[in-house]
């Protein structure tokens, strides 16, 4: 199956618990690397965004959610962090699944950022200090 470099982001921060402890980040990427065999985490950057249909919420303080209760304009702040992991569009669609779970999310963003990946392997001779193409 063909193979992608997907990011996708991940809470530093929940409402209920405030900063995230490492620790449940790491019980996250254990699970991701049961899936995809590795990951990149990334700096943390500032994240905004509003609840529920963003045409609305732009129009005025007052919106109507899809069960039409009505909510107020509310723009949510919250620390993400970019995730790079190489994996199949399965795989992503799974470890959005288990974002959403593990960080309790209404909704996970990732999105593919390249489909052209390559992993070149070498190995290293400490006795020469040569690099070398891995056959």
């Amino acid at each position: 199956m063909k193979q992608y470099l997907w990011e996708i982001l991940v809470p530093a921060q929940m409402q209920s618990i405030g900063k995230i402890p490492v620790s449940y980040h790491q019980e996250w990427d254990d699970k991701v690397l049961k899936i995809a065999g590795g990951l990149t985490v990334m700096r943390s950057g500032k994240g905004y965004w509003t609840p529920g249909k963003p045409e609305l919420n732009l129009a005025s303080n007052l919106t109507w959610s899809e069960k039409n209760i009505p909510v107020v304009n509310v723009i949510w702040h919250e620390k993400m962090i970019p995730v790079r992991i190489m994996c199949t569009k399965k795989q992503i669609e799974q470890i959005a699944d288990i974002t959403a779970a593990h960080y309790k999310q209404e909704a996970v963003m990732f999105y593919k950022i390249s489909d052209n990946v390559v992993i070149k392997k070498y190995s290293y001779d400490p006795q020469s200090d040569e690099t070398r193409l891995w056959n």
